[in-house]
């Protein structure tokens, strides 16, 4: 039985000031799968769980380009992951694209803002649809970073192989590297497609 099912405890997120940008110009016209997917499999379950309607995805913004936020949820920042497969015991960070290695992936540019003390995700979502489930996790950012900050570079790490034939590399932080009562899980059914 994997940690995910002994969690009952719902977190609701609690409100902050921020810097909050009121008008946001994309940059980018298209939403990848994994926010679509992300929509249409993960903010439901938060939404019935108590977190409010209010998603702003900001992909493409200077929210998501130089601080790692992928939509606001209020004044919240939320970085959000989604993978198709048997959920995992850890949060997943990408580390290297070989295509653009001099590019500054996730990984460093968190650990850089951290350090700086600079506008950085409030959460952080990963969730993993398998066998007509989501699974969710979600973590307080600065928690994670501060975790990965004490054991990066030896962190493990996976590789992807991209649709375009270049390989992103990632560093995992498992769950029990992280404070016991740091991490939120929640599983729900998936609407609409009961194959993954």
């Amino acid at each position: 039985m994997d940690n995910l099912s002994n969690s009952t405890h719902i977190q609701r997120p609690t409100h902050r000031v921020m810097c909050y940008v009121d008008r946001m110009i994309k940059k980018h016209q298209n939403i990848p799968r994994g926010h679509r997917r992300f929509e249409q499999y993960v903010i439901p379950v938060l939404r019935a769980n108590g977190w409010a309607d209010r998603w702003l995805d900001v992909i493409g913004t200077d929210h998501d380009l130089d601080h790692g936020i992928d939509y606001m949820h209020g004044r919240l920042g939320i970085a959000a992951r989604i993978w198709d497969g048997r959920p995992k015991q850890h949060f997943s960070m990408r580390w290297l694209n070989t295509r653009h290695p001099n590019v500054q992936c996730e990984l460093p540019k968190m650990l850089r803002l951290l350090q700086h003390n600079f506008l950085m995700p409030d959460f952080t979502i990963e969730a993993h649809t398998y066998n007509g489930r989501v699974y969710i996790a979600i973590v307080n950012t600065r928690v994670l970073y501060e975790t990965v900050a004490k054991y990066h570079p030896n962190l493990p790490q996976f590789v992807v192989r991209n649709d375009t034939h270049d390989y992103t590399v990632f560093a995992r932080c498992h769950f029990d590297l992280l404070p016991p009562d740091a991490i939120t899980k929640i599983i729900a059914p998936v609407v609409g497609r009961p194959d993954c």
